[in-house]
């Protein structure tokens, strides 16, 4: 007959095989609370962690837009007339004479005026040439005493004034002299243009006082 094999060793302990088990699921029970505190752990982490989030700055906001200008009121311009000819008495005579002819008809016989900066306070009754409707013109003057001495040396008088037409039409304050050729002329022209007469300005139908820059000149 064949012979069955049969192996021979040591006898095999059965308590081995039930600890590695008992060790093994012993092993099992500890692993899973400590995976269970670690996922707890992760999930706290991730609910109680917060996050900041750096936005951007809001964009600035659009610059205003500048102020307009303000409009300033021009300071009204005097208009000024053509740089008259100092009048001599011939011209005087000429322009205050009715009898002459075309030449004469033609003569302004307004005199020239130019506004001086004043101060509108102090100065509200007297008006500029800007602000009358009609501008005063002289009627009458005597003849000037011309100086013997300055008479002698032909020395031609010559000068510019400024005077106020007073609404009457007498001349007012001589508020200045200036471009005198000679100073002995100074009382000569102030004297003689006090004895003038105007026909007087008019404003709104009413005779107002009137400044007035005459340039003046006697020959001898």
């Amino acid at each position: 007959m064949r012979k069955v094999y049969t192996p021979t060793g040591g006898r095999h302990n059965p308590v081995i095989p039930v600890l590695g088990a008992l060790l093994l699921t012993g092993l099992v029970f500890l692993i899973l609370p400590f995976t269970q505190m670690l996922s707890n752990a992760h999930k706290e982490r991730q609910m109680f962690t917060r996050v900041d989030v750096s936005l951007p700055p809001p964009p600035p906001p659009p610059p205003e837009p500048p102020p307009p200008p303000e409009e300033k009121e021009e300071e009204k311009k005097p208009e000024m007339e053509q740089q008259q000819q100092p009048l001599n008495l011939s011209q005087l005579e000429l322009a205050l004479n009715p009898g002459l002819g075309g030449a004469a008809a033609a003569m302004n016989t307004d005199l020239g005026f130019a506004l001086s900066r004043v101060d509108a306070v102090e100065e509200m009754k007297i008006f500029e040439i800007t602000e009358v409707d009609r501008k005063a013109s002289v009627t009458f003057y005597p003849n000037p005493t011309y100086p013997a001495v300055l008479r002698r040396e032909r020395i031609v008088g010559k000068a510019d004034l400024t005077f106020v037409v007073n609404a009457d039409g007498s001349v007012g304050e001589i508020e200045n002299i200036e471009n005198v050729s000679h100073p002995e002329f100074i009382n000569v022209f102030k004297d003689w243009v006090k004895q003038w007469r105007f026909e007087p300005a008019m404003k709104d139908g009413k005779t107002v006082p009137q400044r007035v820059r005459q340039p003046l000149q006697l020959n001898p």
